[in-house]
């Protein structure tokens, strides 16, 4: 599953990433 609209308009990263390295 594609990360949402948001997500990939910021970036190509997929949001579980960003939250793994954001916490």
């Amino acid at each position: 599953s594609p990360c949402p609209l948001p997500c990939r308009r910021r970036r190509r990263i997929p949001d579980s990433r960003r939250r793994a390295g954001r916490v």
